[in-house]
């Protein structure tokens, strides 16, 4: 949606009616007042600007650079990949989770898999792997794996996110590289 701003404040047209957003013009600079983001999407001309307005965000990241490895078939927490979420306000409802892993591999001799899960209070809100899905011996599988959801922030406290691995049929499952999760809150 686009805004203009004038003066002291930002009114921002949608489909759900007009928002007015107080800013400071300082020049070429527009800051909002409040927790709003605005990005100047035009050159200033006699004193109007067009600019993006949305609404507050917070980001949250966690990452590991060691070597893991996993060799159970029941989901554990991958070691530094964990985030703690802020309770649900006015203006932050949900998170969209991301687990970034570049550059893991699986191991085995019968089809090894290695699966990731998103944990949320003890509860899978997702979960993904890969794989080869023929008969092998001694394979090794490299896949880059990103794995995304959302989920509601709850409304009393606070929410644990941890990310976790197991190893499918004896599979062992390596990290070599840099892994995060991280989390847009908003």
């Amino acid at each position: 949606m686009a805004a203009a701003a004038t003066g002291s404040e930002s009114r921002r047209e949608g489909i759900h009616g007009t928002v007015m957003i107080p800013v400071e013009l300082s020049g070429d600079i527009i800051r909002a007042t409040e927790p709003t983001y605005c990005t100047p999407l035009a050159a200033p001309e006699q004193g109007f600007f067009i600019v993006w307005v949305s609404k507050a965000m917070s980001l949250l990241s966690a990452s590991i650079h060691r070597p893991q490895s996993v060799a159970t078939s029941n989901f554990i927490d991958i070691e530094g990949l964990a985030l703690t979420l802020p309770p649900a306000s006015s203006q932050l409802k949900s998170a969209l989770i991301l687990l970034n892993v570049p550059l893991p591999y699986v191991e085995g001799n019968d089809s090894p898999e290695l699966m990731f899960n998103i944990d949320c209070d003890g509860r899978s809100v997702a979960t993904r792997g890969f794989g080869s899905y023929k008969q092998t011996t001694s394979k090794m599988v490299r896949e880059p794996f990103t794995m995304v959801v959302e989920i509601p922030l709850r409304p009393d406290a606070e929410s644990s996110i941890h990310a976790q691995w197991a190893g499918v049929k004896g599979s062992i499952g390596r990290i070599s590289s840099f892994a995060s999760i991280s989390a847009i809150v908003e």
